[in-house]
């Protein structure tokens, strides 16, 4: 999934500071990526595991370190995301310690609500 996701990545802007950081980051999944396979054949949507998955790796981007969700608070699904469409994130995280929980307001064009998570997001172990 992370390749599918790297490669719909825009940008990121990262605001950190000792206790706290705000990343903001953009994506754009073009209609032929593997994340619409079978989600819906007639009516493609971005799954919301796809936009958990973004949240993940903006933040191992942002801290050049893998994380990975460690357990989800809250999670609201608002809109539907389609392909083409260009998708936003907002993500406010707190430092604790091993990881960070977070919280990410995903948008659309025009500030239009997609989700809005809660989560707590851990350093991956070295295999």
């Amino acid at each position: 999934m992370n390749n599918c996701i790297s490669a719909s990545f825009i940008s990121i802007e990262i605001t950190d500071s000792d206790r706290d950081f705000l990343l903001k980051g953009s994506f754009l999944f073009k209609r032929n990526n593997r994340v619409f396979d079978g989600h819906f054949p007639d009516r493609p949507i971005l799954p919301a595991v796809v936009q958990i998955g973004c949240v993940g790796f903006l933040v191992s981007m942002a801290f050049k370190r893998g994380f990975e969700v460690e357990y989800i608070k809250k999670a609201k699904f608002k809109q539907i995301v389609i392909p083409e469409e260009m998708v936003h994130f907002d993500v406010r995280g707190l430092k604790v310690a091993g990881g960070f929980d977070v919280r990410c307001e995903i948008y659309k064009k025009d500030n239009m609500p997609v989700a809005d998570l809660y989560m707590s997001l851990k350093a991956r172990k070295s295999v």
